[in-house]
């Protein structure tokens, strides 16, 4: 039988622009996207995330699925193309905040509505002061590029 321990940290970030350690990247991956018509719960690598109708759906380079209310979504994404391409690429006047976590992690988002779970490596994402996410490593990696003014 083994005798594992498992630390977990459930980080309570305030702003991670005041971290030391965190960098500013920018997402360079595109995401196709659809538009909820009704309202629901989307299995994150992370955890599960409720949406609302007309909130937007993303699908990443790995297949991994995430909602975005949609006055965030709309502030934060343009269009690449035509309407029907559903594909999209985050605005580069929006850099991130991001820092790798070597220990497995936790975090709530949407004032406390899910709590996200990463791995040791995974990536804690800050795109607004009170909204923040997890990024898999591997994802990260292939998605976000060193932010250079």
């Amino acid at each position: 039988m083994s005798s594992e321990i498992k630390l977990t940290l459930a980080i309570g970030f305030s702003d991670l622009a005041c971290d030391l350690d965190a960098r500013r990247y920018k997402k360079i991956a595109t995401v196709q996207v659809r538009f909820a018509e009704c309202a629901g719960l989307v299995n994150t690598l992370e955890g599960d995330v409720s949406f609302n109708i007309d909130d937007a759906i993303l699908t990443g380079i790995a297949g991994e699925r995430w909602p975005v209310k949609r006055n965030v979504f709309d502030e934060r994404y343009e269009l690449l193309g035509n309407q029907s391409s559903n594909t999209y690429r985050k605005r580069s006047k929006n850099p991130v905040f991001s820092k790798q976590i070597p220990i497995p992690f936790r975090i709530m988002i949407r004032g406390g509505e899910a709590i996200l779970e990463g791995k040791a490596g995974d990536w804690l994402v800050q795109y607004a002061v009170d909204d923040a996410g997890i990024v898999d490593n591997e994802i990260f990696i292939q998605s976000y590029i060193l932010y250079e003014e």
